[in-house]
């Protein structure tokens, strides 16, 4: 049937376009009821709520007893019933997170029982399936959507049990963009006191086509600001490439920046959180008030550590997140055509403005591929390029050290030194030189050499020069 109806004096007309079902209520005196069976309806828009069982009963508050009710149904399809709350005859509280959190999916088997006000009970007990569940963010409550589970809750405390797929999280104070989950599967208990809350995360793990892994872990509600946390993770799988959408937006912008311009690509299968302490301290530098440290174990990774230097390639290495520092100790990579021996990029102090990266590292290879780097970095500028004139021959050692903003610009504290290693040097327009020996030393301002040894014209020689 086509239906118009006002369920209550103070509320707007119900215009459906079709419904049917059995619907009931009761009232005497203080005690009102009302209830469906395989009630169903159609919006005028077309949207269709799926037939259900429903009751729910309501008494006055009389004497000592105080006001209670309960509410029950066995199939509850939350988009259409939220679309239709304005012409619900609810407390007007319900009606209000209704439009706020904008619930949808699908609940089952639910039970509500309450003493006190329906819109501020003094203690109630819950229980409810729900699947492809999802809400609206709201002030510091994430916003999810494609949940499936069950949860139990009373005035007191709770449990929630996750076994879902497709699952997206919106967390708009932490993360730029909302993440997305294959997988999400998790056993979550709270307990709540006054105006303190606690929640607990026994077990979660959590997988997409970025990363998989688990976490477990403590949080706890403060008078002011987000609360402590007390956190581990570990990821069994991770890719560089999406790091974008899971660095938090406390970070300093000039630092988020730089590891996604840096991070280009890899892997890695370990990768273990630890965060602890008062989150308004965040990220607890030098460890105060609390621990923050991410470690990771990097693979076959891309690092273009300073912009206008040939980046790390081929990279493997340990990443270290602590407090506001970061550290990246490479245990094996590659520059152009060059093996690195050793190598550690550190920035000290991520807050800082502007914050710096420190670069000092070793390499072994070719001259020739010391010379292209020379070419491609700002070092070939502060020798006037003189390496465009010179041919090679053999092997060399690079150690280099240099600090440079992480947003770019003037190089810092540069100190170089180059081994020769049996090397054929040819300078246009002078003599070759065959056999060479030594090490050539170098700054942004200046380049020496002492000693360096070979033969000229078939005779030993040395060769030393500042500039």
């Amino acid at each position: 049937v086509d239906v118009k109806a006002r369920l209550a004096d103070d509320l707007p007309a119900a215009d459906l376009q079709h419904v049917a079902g059995r619907v009931a209520g009761r009232q005497d005196g203080g005690r009102r009821e009302i209830y469906t069976k395989g009630l169903t309806f159609v919006e005028r828009d077309g949207s269709r709520f799926p037939d259900t069982d429903f009751r729910l009963r309501y008494e006055e508050a009389s004497g000592s007893t105080p006001a209670h009710g309960d509410l029950t149904f066995d199939h509850l399809a939350l988009g259409p019933l939220g679309a239709l709350a304005a012409v619900l005859p609810l407390p007007q509280r319900w009606r209000d997170d209704l439009a706020r959190f904008a619930p949808r999916g699908t609940l089952k088997e639910g039970k509500l029982a309450w003493d006190g006000p329906a819109d501020a009970p003094t203690r109630y007990t819950a229980s409810v399936q729900f699947a492809q569940f999802g809400i609206a963010a709201q002030d510091a409550l994430p916003g999810v959507r494609g949940l499936t589970g069950r949860v139990d809750a009373t005035e007191a405390k709770g449990t929630l049990a996750l076994d879902s797929r497709d699952v997206v999280v919106a967390l708009p104070h932490l993360f730029a963009s909302p993440l997305a989950f294959d997988t999400a599967v998790a056993r979550v208990t709270w307990t709540h006191a006054a105006d303190a809350v606690g929640v607990r995360v026994d077990s979660a793990s959590f997988a997409n086509a970025d990363v998989a892994g688990a976490v477990s872990g403590t949080w706890h509600s403060a008078a002011k600001g987000p609360g402590s946390v007390d956190l581990r993770a570990q990821l069994t799988r991770a890719r560089v490439e999406p790091l974008a959408r899971y660095l938090p937006l406390q970070l300093a912008p000039a630092a988020r920046e730089w590891l996604v311009r840096s991070l280009r690509k890899g892997t890695s299968n370990d990768v273990r959180l630890t965060l602890k302490g008062n989150l308004e301290d965040f990220p607890f530098a030098q460890g105060r008030n609390g621990q923050f440290a991410l470690a990771i174990k990097g693979r076959d990774a891309t690092l273009a550590y300073a912009d206008g230097w040939p980046p790390i390639t081929g990279l493997d290495a340990d990443v270290r997140f602590e407090g506001a520092r970061v550290v990246i100790d490479v245990a094996r990579g590659r520059v152009l055509g060059a093996n690195l021996s050793r190598a550690r990029i550190e920035v000290a102090d991520m807050r800082q403005h502007p914050a710096a990266v420190k670069v000092d590292g070793a390499a072994d290879g070719p001259t020739s591929e010391f010379l292209d780097f020379v070419a491609r970095s700002p070092v070939g500028g502060w020798i006037g390029n003189a390496q465009e004139n010179a041919k090679v021959g053999g092997n060399g050692k690079l150690a280099l050290s240099f600090q440079i903003p992480l947003t770019g610009g003037r190089v810092d504290a540069l100190a170089g030194e180059y081994e020769f290693v049996d090397n054929a040097v040819h300078w246009a327009g002078a003599p070759g030189l065959t056999h060479v020996n030594g090490k050539l030393a170098f700054t942004e301002h200046e380049m020496h050499a002492r000693d360096i040894a070979g033969e000229v014209l078939g005779g030993p020689a040395k060769v030393s020069f500042t500039t």
